[in-house]
Formats: C-alpha cells, structure tokens, sequence
C-alpha cells in the first residue's frame, strides 16, 4: 500500500495522532477489506445536458481509467436494457447479483 507511506513520508509536521490514523486505515484497507471482499463494484451515472457535453464527461471519465490507477481500474458502460435491470434491481429491494 504505496499510498499510505508516501501520505506520511509527506507529512509537513509530525502528528502521532494523525500518523496513527493512516496506519489504522491502511491496515483496515490490507486486513479487513482485502482479505473479506475481492472487488468492489460501483456504479456511477453520468448526466449532462448534451451530447457534446457528454462525450467530453465520458472523454474524462475514459482518461482517468486508462491513465490513472488512483480511482478505477476498469469501468464499462451499461447498455439501456442492462441500466433499466439495474435501476429495477435498486428500487424494488430484491437483492440481486450482477
């Protein structure tokens, strides 16, 4: 977990409290999360009030997959069918697996 050392290596002051906190993350993150779930799925949707402005949203969104490893790791657009079984899915309160 690269992240949380280099988030105290660049502490400007010395917090133990602070220092504390980022150990407990990390080890809730490696120890808890990672060995109880194998991947996390979210979904987003993104809105936008044309078609220009929305292949410029998803222009972005594309970018930060392919060029960053920060946020996602793979995203995939959900055609209308799979988006209404989804939405359904949710506001029904039947639990279903995708």
């Amino acid at each position: 977990m690269v992240e949380f050392s280099e988030r105290k290596k660049n502490l400007t002051v010395f917090d133990p409290d602070l220092e504390a906190m980022i150990d407990t993350n990390e080890h809730f993150l490696a120890e808890i999360i990672g060995n109880s779930y194998k991947s996390l799925h979210q979904y987003m949707i993104i809105q936008a009030p044309s078609r220009e402005e929305m292949n410029a949203a998803l222009n972005i969104f594309y970018d930060e997959i392919d060029n960053s490893e920060l946020m996602f790791k793979f995203a995939e657009q959900l055609d209308a069918e799979e988006t209404e079984e989804f939405m359904r899915n949710i506001y029904s309160g039947e639990e279903k697996h995708f």
